[in-house]
């Protein structure tokens, strides 16, 4: 594993240049199966066809962060204190793999509490408790999958063809360009945003 860097992208189309760090999709999301996100249109998994260099990039961190995970936060940890980027985003692509790997994303963003952590997440069943005020986490709500029992804030993926009846009235309405935007690093539990599909 010595040999093998984490990919930490500098940003994208709609993140503009905030730096975010990701994982394969599918097989780092337990909530997802085919018959969820991955049938139903998850972007991740789409870009990931649509460009073979993200996906082994991705793929390469997945690999990192399930046979050496140490050296995986390691090289981010290095990479934060570097950088200190005012914001920073966990998975573009993936999720959190188990309790362990939660555990050390709230002990990053404590550890740099200038910069500003943000990830969203479908691992409704993992501890949130003691999660640092600079790390906000939205906790992703799909069509096929149960609503989280918990306060939020919650991002929800909208189809236009076939609109989730659960969407709150009132429900923000991402505009679609984060580095102009920021709604989700400053939502609160109970608050709601929604993503057209993509």
């Amino acid at each position: 594993m010595d040999l093998l860097r984490v990919l930490i992208s500098e940003g994208n189309e709609k993140l503009g240049a905030i730096p975010n760090v990701s994982l394969l999709p599918g097989v780092s999301c337990a909530a997802c199966s085919k018959d969820t996100c991955l049938k139903g249109g998850c972007y991740a998994a789409k870009l990931c066809k649509l460009r073979p260099g993200v996906a082994r990039a991705w793929a390469t961190n997945y690999l990192i962060a399930t046979q050496d995970r140490p050296d995986y936060f390691r090289q981010i940890v290095q990479w934060l204190g570097e950088q200190r980027p005012p914001q920073f985003r966990w998975h573009v692509g993936g999720d959190f793999l188990d309790q362990t790997y939660l555990n050390a994303v709230k002990l990053t963003a404590a550890a740099y509490p200038e910069t500003s952590f943000l990830a969203f997440t479908k691992r409704h069943e993992l501890d949130y408790a003691r999660t640092p005020a600079n790390l906000r986490i939205l906790r992703s709500c799909w069509p096929t999958l149960p609503l989280p029992e918990m306060s939020g804030p919650f991002a929800w993926m909208l189809d236009p063809k076939q609109p989730d009846p659960r969407i709150p009235e009132g429900t923000i309405l991402c505009p679609g360009d984060c580095s102009q935007c920021f709604i989700c690093w400053a939502l609160e539990p109970g608050d709601h945003v929604m993503f057209k599909k993509h």
